[in-house]
Order: C-alpha cells, then sequence, then structure tokens
C-alpha cells in the first residue's frame, strides 16, 4: 500500500524512538515517515529540498485518498 502511494524502498531503522512502537503493542498497524533524508536531519544546519517536500506532499495526498 505504501509504495502505490510512492513511498521508497527499502524500509530502514533508524536509532531514534516514535510512539508507532506502541501503536503495534496495541495491534494497530503504523508506518512512520519523513520527507527528505536521514543524513540531513536532526543537526545543525538541517537542510531539507524543495523537490522532499513536493513528493511529501505527493505521498500524502494518494495515500489519504
Amino acid at each position: 500500500m505504501l509504495t502505490d502511494s510512492g513511498a521508497h524502498l527499502p524500509v530502514t531503522t533508524l536509532p531514534f524512538g516514535t510512539e508507532a512502537g506502541n501503536f503495534e503493542q496495541w495491534d494497530i498497524p503504523s508506518e512512520v515517515s519523513s520527507p527528505g533524508s536521514f543524513n540531513h536531519a536532526h543537526r545543525r544546519d538541517e537542510t531539507i529540498s524543495r523537490a522532499a517536500l513536493d513528493e511529501a506532499d505527493q505521498f500524502m495526498r494518494k495515500f489519504g485518498a
């Protein structure tokens, strides 16, 4: 379903937590996604391109439909 909406694979494990693990424990399927590259996130010089924001917008529109 996510790839039908434009998600890119492979799925990756990242060194931070979200509430998704709690939802999974309660049998609520969860996905965590974000625009751009993790290599540019959560840093003093954090950046995200306009193209990445546009791609995320299209993904959310398709996923929500």
